[in-house]
């Protein structure tokens, strides 16, 4: 989904530094050790800071699907054989979704992180404008946080 790790710790770190994603980590914090409860971001300040290190480039993702050979027949489990050539899409990313927890030890375990070409409209069903993140503090329970200041990233 990222195009490669450099960017995802770019877009991790970004979310993080962002408004909303201080928000979720207080959350997670007072949520306590041991807690199974996680918080979450919804990130555009993450795509605005990383497209602030490269002037100039949008901010892409790329899905990677399996070729599959449509003209032979299906396998035993009922798939097409694959033809070993990987196709590559790109889009441009909306958001960046962050879901956090913490282990037992106390150690910050970020459950995934992956871009979104969708509008959180579209993925979440809540609709924010473009100067806007969510802090997901419980699960399902969104915030809109305005963002209020532009993330720096020196890479």
């Amino acid at each position: 989904m990222f195009p490669d790790s450099e960017s995802l710790v770019m877009h991790l770190t970004a979310a993080l530094l962002s408004s909303a994603g201080i928000q979720v980590l207080k959350k997670l914090k007072a949520n306590g050790l041991g807690s199974p409860n996680t918080v979450g971001v919804f990130s555009k300040s993450a795509v605005l800071a990383v497209a602030g290190v490269d002037l100039g480039e949008p901010v892409t993702m790329i899905n990677r699907t399996l070729e599959v050979d449509t003209s032979q027949p299906r396998d035993h489990t009922g798939r097409y054989p694959a033809t070993g050539r990987i196709i590559e899409k790109y889009h441009n990313v909306n958001h960046i979704v962050v879901v956090l927890g913490h282990r037992d030890s106390g150690e910050l375990n970020v459950i995934t992180c992956f871009p979104s070409a969708q509008t959180t409209q579209q993925s979440i069903g809540t609709i924010t404008s473009d100067k806007q993140d969510i802090a997901e503090l419980e699960f399902g329970i969104h915030t809109l946080v305005d963002i209020d200041k532009n993330i720096v990233l020196y890479w």
